[in-house]
């Protein structure tokens, strides 16, 4: 698997902004150039037309610079919706393979009432600090069931190894033991790489040979492949993610943040009744 790259969120807001730019050229000059004629058999503008419109519209923009950044929040607001109900749409659509077990690894209660789905890297530091949330939640909510999702994307090639480790390691423990193994990743040092991985699998007693191939195995191949694709449908622009019910949740939430989330899920189904 080819490590994927940070999306770069910055660049996409200012081609956005570019992109705004030209859609308010053309808005200025349809609302301030009288009676222009849009029909197949309308000449073209001549030379001395086109540059009295976009005087015209220069002039504007200026005498009127708010209508820039009022264009350009309602493009922003237009873009996040568009994006929310794709979203939407992608948790309904994508469930099965959100949910898949086979791609993910099962703590908690197996059936529990309530599925907490994480996106996450072992390199993420943010990670770190949602597994001690995560940790608490399972100490203190035993209907809980959380479906782990390695999205190897800060630190690539190391966060990908080490994933690959952690896929293969599941097929050795049962879920509390893969827990424990979890969170010494997170442990291990500040920046997690194979050497790391291998030592904390061999301190947890596992059979390497078969571990050394099953990281190499097509269903961890799959999975992270699966996880990546996902991750782009569901537009999660790092890590830690969250999928709960009908919502994506970015960043490491505290544990009462969400208790409270998950709390609203079991009474409406929402994670905001």
């Amino acid at each position: 698997m080819k490590p994927r790259p940070i999306r770069e969120t910055k660049m996409i807001r200012f081609r956005g902004f570019l992109a705004g730019l030209g859609k308010i050229a053309v808005a200025t000059a349809l609302l301030t150039t009288p009676r222009l004629v849009f029909a197949e058999d309308a000449p073209a503008f001549t030379p001395e037309q086109r540059a009295v419109i976009e005087q015209t519209v220069k002039e504007y923009i200026i005498g009127h610079p708010e209508i820039v950044q009022d264009a350009l929040l309602e493009l922003d607001k237009r873009q996040k919706e568009a994006e929310s109900a794709a979203v939407k749409t992608a948790l309904k659509t994508e469930a099965k393979a959100i949910y898949d077990t086979s791609a993910g690894t099962v703590v908690g209660n197996a059936k529990g009432d309530v599925t907490l789905v994480e996106f996450f890297d072992y390199n993420c530091p943010y990670c770190r600090k949602a597994m001690t949330t995560l940790d608490a939640l399972l100490k203190s909510d035993p209907k809980l069931r959380i479906v782990l999702r390695d999205l190897p994307i800060v630190h690539p090639p190391e966060s990908i190894e080490v994933a690959k480790i952690a896929l293969a390691a599941k097929n050795q423990l049962p879920p509390d033991k893969f827990w424990d193994f979890h969170k010494k990743l997170f442990s291990a040092s500040r920046l997690v790489a194979k050497p790391q991985a291998l030592q904390v699998a061999k301190e947890a007693g596992l059979d390497m040979a078969r571990l050394d191939k099953d990281a190499e195995s097509d269903m961890v191949k799959t999975a992270l492949i699966d996880s990546d694709r996902l991750s782009q449908i569901l537009n999660l622009r790092g890590t830690p993610a969250f999928v709960l019910a009908d919502e994506v949740v970015f960043g490491a939430q505290d544990e009462d943040e969400m208790k409270a989330q998950i709390g609203a899920v079991r009474q409406c189904g929402r994670t905001v009744c």
